[in-house]
Formats: structure tokens, sequence, C-alpha cells
């Protein structure tokens, strides 16, 4: 099955709290993107549920967003290490610390391009 999601996800694991009207509920990120964003967590809500979600960036820089459920998948917390669980967001809006993140999503697609430049240019050189 194809992936669905846009090419601009990036792996990122970074710490982070969400809720229904208050952040409250710990978990993490595994990828972001511009437009929305994985979170591990072993509590889940529904698919068309809005939660605040407040993101920890590097350099004690906070995000804090309102996000809507796109999908859901619920593990046991002993199974999250092996299992993906939890929600795939979508971002709404932001309430504070957008340039932030737009700023490390741009980071994370720029290292990317380096990346494959660097091994695209690697494959051709030995390919010649």
């Amino acid at each position: 099955m194809a992936d669905k999601r846009d090419n601009y996800r990036h792996l990122k694991r970074l710490p982070v709290r969400f809720g229904i009207g208050v952040a409250n509920t710990p978990g993490f990120t595994e990828d972001i993107s511009h437009f929305g964003l994985f979170i591990k967590a072993g509590l889940v809500q529904g698919p068309g549920r809005e939660l605040v979600v407040e993101l920890s960036l590097p350099q004690e820089r906070l995000v804090k967003m309102v996000a809507k459920v796109k999908w859901a998948k619920r593990v046991p917390p002993a199974l999250l290490r092996s299992y993906k669980g939890g929600m795939g967001f979508a971002i709404v809006r932001f309430i504070d610390g957008e340039e932030h993140y737009r700023a490390l999503c741009d980071q994370l697609h720029q290292i990317r391009t380096e990346r494959n430049s660097v091994g695209s240019k690697a494959l051709s050189r030995e390919e010649g």
C-alpha cells in the first residue's frame, strides 16, 4: 500500500503534552511536518477530536497548537516500544510558537535534502 502522507514528514522525537482543553497527557512525537504530526502515546483520543498540543523544542522553546486527530491506534503502554501506537494529527491552528515549529520543519527538510543529494552523488560516482 502506498504511503498516503506527504513526502515532507521528518522523523523527530520531541516531548509533547496533549489533551482536551488542557495539555496534560505526556507523549512523544515520532514524526512532524508543516501540516501534521504523529504522537506516540498509550492514551489516545478518537478521530475527529480537536486537542491542545504542546511541544517542547530545543532551546526551551514551547509550541502550542490545536490539532485534529485524523487516526488513532490504541496499543497497551507496555507494547509501545514494539508497536506503532498513538495518533496522527492535522494542525488546525497555532496558539504560540508557530515560527519556531516552522523553522524546525524547514531545518529538517534541508538536512534531508542535503543527505539525499550526497547519496545521489555517491551513487552516480559508483555507477560511472
